[in-house]
């Protein structure tokens, strides 16, 4: 375990411990304590095919474990775990997991990724990181989009490899790395097999590709890995600084727990300084609230039978449209090759990043205005609560679920009675959200683009005339909006009707929250208990508060 793991976990303890000595629901702290130790950060390691990855990755590890020049289009991506005990778990894509011992093609093609647990010194040495070996970027795009876009959401960092002899960063590995950059993820990049190359052609192959990658702000050096000496892969592995990438995934999130508590201890002292009418007041003017939001969330839902987000849309697919005829030369070239898996690859390299870029802006936009328009029924919430010592409640629910895709969304534990590990839900960034619209729309391309592109080439089979070439691809751009538009409109409503779910839901608990607290303070009120003693501990335990606050923000 990581230090800075141990860290939080015992600061966490330390606030449930305030928050059970205050009464308060510790529920969110014992899951997120839950989640910090089983983390495991996962670093896939990204290239086209026959880039030297397992090459590398089979001496890191110190044996020939992972197959090298398999055919791209039977390659899945294996998870790799230290264990004393070798064998292999395949994952499908419902999360069934089956131990396997074949990892020949015919037997894990229909598994979404494999873990792979091997007896390594490296592997050991680097825990929490989980190194993954990714499918070769000029696989079909079946395994792109089932590799790429899955582990986008899961990655945590990645290592770019791109082998020298390809003199460039191909298109299809420069589209993952945008898609990367799409998902505020960082990476590092590799030249591999440098020994083929002579030490001038490496550097000005090295100057090139650096240029390439400033289009997505690339600051670090690119290194390089003769398929002879891998020291420096270890040395980058090892300088990853696991401990930061850590403590930038959790930080913010114990930051709103340790607010949360703030506020519950804030509102019981604010309560219990009053007298009951004012309290009783302010418990109606909550229930109130909440049914204001869910009559505004059933108007949401009804209205958004009539949406068809055409601004967000058509933002999309302008500017999917716009940078295909930017490149209509290049594919004018490629269908003249007769090339049409090659016309459908350079396609998609060019309509991802835009959906994945775009697509991230769109939500956001739309989220927020949901958020907005659900909370603008119970502002006058923020003027009553401010008299328990937490202004701008209604603010800050507000603030949270903008900023939501940056956080850890800290899942509810359930009252099972079972082990407090077991019960608590995957953890969800807007990484997970983001795929989960764009998946979709990457798998309509998949299977359209094909008819689209053999409908072109059935016009072409007799006429290689480029302007009539030119023509036929420009009316397919037109059909590929077309069918964009629909697609994204579908998928945008039925994204929109969960956050609508989600987003009300999270003003409910918020509201609820507070509602029972104070009717918590009403009964402590009516047993005649030593008020001015419980105050006191309550203030007590704020102090406990901020010395844990200091601990962190010492970071």
């Amino acid at each position: 375990m990581l230090n800075i793991q141990e860290k939080f976990i015992n600061l966490l303890m330390d606030l449930k411990v305030v928050s059970e000595e205050s009464e308060i629901d510790s529920s969110n702290i014992e899951a997120l304590g839950n989640i910090i130790e089983e983390t495991k950060l996962l670093i896939p390691v990204v290239g086209d095919f026959s880039s030297g990855k397992s090459t590398l990755l089979n001496k890191f590890i110190g044996k020939d474990i992972l197959a090298v020049n398999v055919l791209p289009e039977t390659s899945i991506p294996a998870e790799l775990y230290y264990s004393e005990r070798e064998y292999n778990i395949a994952v499908d894509k419902d999360g069934n997991e089956t131990e396997i011992d074949d990892l020949s093609a015919e037997n894990i093609q229909k598994y979404s990724y494999v873990r792979r647990y091997i007896n390594s010194d490296n592997l050991k040495k680097i825990d929490p990181i989980i190194l993954v070996d990714m499918p070769g970027f000029d696989s079909p795009l079946e395994n792109h989009n089932k590799s790429i876009i899955s582990y986008l959401d899961k990655g945590v960092y990645y290592m770019v490899l791109s082998a020298i002899d390809a003199g460039t960063i191909s298109k299809s590995l420069m589209t993952q790395i945008k898609n990367i950059r799409g998902f505020k993820k960082d990476f590092s990049m590799f030249i591999t097999k440098s020994e083929l190359r002579s030490k001038e052609d490496f550097k000005a192959i090295k100057e090139e590709m650096l240029k390439t990658l400033r289009q997505v702000s690339y600051d670090k050096d690119i290194y390089s890995i003769s398929s002879k000496d891998i020291n420096l892969f270890n040395e980058v592995i090892t300088k990853l600084d696991p401990e930061n990438i850590c403590k930038s995934i959790y930080i913010d999130s114990i930051k709103e727990l340790i607010y949360e508590l703030k506020s519950s201890i804030n509102v019981r002292i604010s309560a219990l300084k009053k007298d009951k009418k004012a309290n009783d007041k302010i418990i109606d003017d909550l229930k109130d609230a909440i049914q204001k939001i869910e009559a505004k969330r059933a108007r949401l839902i009804e209205d958004e039978k009539n949406k068809n987000y055409e601004s967000e849309v058509n933002s999309i697919v302008q500017e999917v449209g716009k940078e295909l005829n930017n490149n209509l030369d290049s594919l004018v070239n490629t269908a003249m090759r007769g090339d049409s898996e090659g016309l459908k690859e350079e396609m998609l390299n060019i309509i991802q990043p835009i959906i994945i870029e775009k697509t991230n802006i769109a939500l956001d936009n739309i989220n927020v205005n949901i958020s907005r328009e659900i909370s603008a029924d119970v502002k006058s919430l923020d003027s009553v609560l401010s008299e328990y010592n937490i202004p701008n409640f209604i603010q800050k629910i507000e603030s949270n679920i903008e900023k939501y895709k940056d956080k850890i969304k800290i899942p509810k534990l359930k009252n099972t009675g079972t082990s407090s590990n077991t019960v608590y839900k995957t953890v969800m960034t807007t990484a997970a959200i983001l795929t989960s619209v764009v998946n979709p729309i990457i798998e309509v391309l998949i299977v359209f683009l094909p008819e689209i592109i053999n409908l072109c080439f059935g016009f072409l089979k007799d006429r290689q005339q480029k302007e009539e070439i030119k023509n036929q691809i420009i009316s397919q751009i037109t059909h590929i909006k077309r069918e964009l538009k629909v697609q994204i409109t579908q998928i945008f409503k039925e994204n929109a009707s969960k956050s609508i779910e989600a987003i009300s839901e999270s003003f409910d608990e918020e509201l609820n929250k507070k509602k029972e607290e104070i009717e918590q303070v009403q009964e402590e009120l009516s047993s005649k208990k030593d008020l001015d003693a419980l105050i006191s501990k309550l203030q007590d335990n704020l102090k406990k508060i901020d010395e844990v606050s200091n601990v962190l923000y010492s970071e």
